[in-house]
């Protein structure tokens, strides 16, 4: 993190110190909360759970957060889904987790998705 590579130079204040700019913050905070939301989701499916076992549990789960029965999940419902589960997400956070990797954006996090 010290060297920035936007501006390509070393972003310390001499003494040691980072000097991080507004990206760069949203960028540890991000991973921060990404950080939590893993061990969440790790703590509540359990470990050692194979590939099918998880895919049931987490359709369970969808079933259960998708509170106006849609069929998809909207930021608030994720981020309930999350609170649940012990981890406060920011909406921010929760925002850039449904831009990430879903089927139809349009709609929300579909059950497959999940």
């Amino acid at each position: 993190l010290a060297y920035n590579k936007r501006v390509a130079e070393d972003r310390t204040n001499g003494e040691g110190a980072i000097i991080l700019d507004e990206e760069m913050l949203w960028d540890v905070r991000m991973l921060a909360e990404r950080e939590v939301a893993c061990r969440a989701l790790y703590q509540f499916l359990g470990p050692n759970l194979t590939g099918d076992v998880v895919r049931a549990k987490a359709k369970e789960v969808f079933i259960e957060m998708d509170a106006d029965g849609s069929g998809t999940m909207d930021e608030e419902e994720l981020r309930e889904c999350f609170l649940s589960m012990g981890a406060t997400l920011s909406l921010p956070v929760v925002q850039r987790f449904m831009d990430q990797g879903l089927r139809d954006p349009e709609k929300g996090i579909q059950v497959e998705d999940f």
